[in-house]
């Protein structure tokens, strides 16, 4: 059997979120894994259409198939992921299973609305009408659908770590970004108590004249957004450094309009989870590049003209 017809064997991307779901039903934390080989008992797949790769890719079309379902549930608020690698039922995904709502390609994609930067929804590759575009049209929306799953995972494996590891994350972060300097302690955390929630310091020149003061937040991005009280009190501990010190509040969570309206005026810049997960993608922080595709066209300059 061809590597095609054994991928067009294994169910649609998107089409089993019900089945997912049943599998998660006991309220129990489940792993990943064992999520995936469950699904294939499920739709009684063969070890080879369970292996099967695609040309352009390294991992089993099936196990990609599985983890986006898995990456659209979560964002339609029916599986949470309390640990690593581990998934597990909500009680908006339970009511779901129990009132037998249909969870089918539509209406997993009509809850996918991602906040592209600086703000507005990502054109989703089958839905919006994108399918209708040109080949690099749905290129580039199967790309930012792409870095807005990655989004998420960033922001889960964040805060499943410790608070230091995320002080140390931002400032490696702010380093490749091209902030402080190759001399001695141009970028150092600080994290210890008594030090006015500074968390981490960037001196931008050698005699240590100029700096940037860190705090970093690693909040759940459910939780309450933070609200200006928070910045007010970063402004404080600012205020005790040196006059017009410049900050930097990273968090993983949200901020309210109060709260950057709040920073707007101030020597205070503000990081959300969002636009931290994208940094850390864009100076590739955290992350692996996994394919890489080039679009070439005609050079009209290489042909003499008729």
């Amino acid at each position: 059997m061809t590597t095609e017809e054994l991928i067009a064997k294994l169910p649609p991307v998107l089409s089993f979120g019900r089945e997912f779901l049943e599998v998660l039903a006991d309220g129990k934390e489940h792993h990943n894994r064992d999520i995936c080989d469950a699904l294939a008992v499920k739709f009684q797949l063969t070890e080879e259409e369970r292996n099967v790769k695609s040309e352009v890719g390294n991992v089993p079309v099936w196990d990609g198939r599985v983890s986006w379902t898995k990456a659209y549930l979560k964002h339609a608020g029916l599986l949470d992921s309390p640990h690593r690698g581990m998934s597990m039922i909500t009680p908006a995904g339970s009511k779901m299973l129990s009132d037998g709502v249909k969870i089918d390609v539509a209406w997993l994609k009509g809850k996918w609305l991602p906040v592209a930067a600086p703000g507005g929804k990502i054109p989703l590759a089958g839905a919006g009408g994108t399918d209708e575009g040109t080949p690099q049209e749905r290129i580039q929306a199967a790309a930012a659908e792409f870095n807005a799953a990655l989004r998420d995972e960033l922001l889960d494996s964040i805060t499943q770590q410790s608070p230091a590891f995320f002080e140390e994350l931002v400032v490696r972060l702010l380093v490749k970004m091209g902030y402080g300097g190759d001399f001695k302690d141009s970028a150092k955390v600080t994290g210890k108590s008594g030090d006015g929630g500074i968390d981490g310091i960037i001196s931008e020149d050698k005699l240590g004249l100029s700096h940037i003061y860190i705090q970093a937040k690693r909040y759940d991005p459910k939780q309450s957004p933070i609200g200006s009280p928070t910045i007010k009190e970063f402004m404080g501990a600012l205020a005790v450094k040196e006059q017009g010190a410049k900050g930097l509040f990273i968090t993983t969570a949200r901020f309210t309009p109060d709260a950057k309206k709040y920073a707007e005026d101030t020597h205070i810049v503000l990081i959300d989870g969002n636009r931290l997960a994208e940094l850390m993608i864009e100076y590739d922080l955290g992350v692996a590049t996994v394919e890489t595709y080039t679009l070439k066209r005609v050079n009209s300059d290489f042909f003499p003209p008729e």
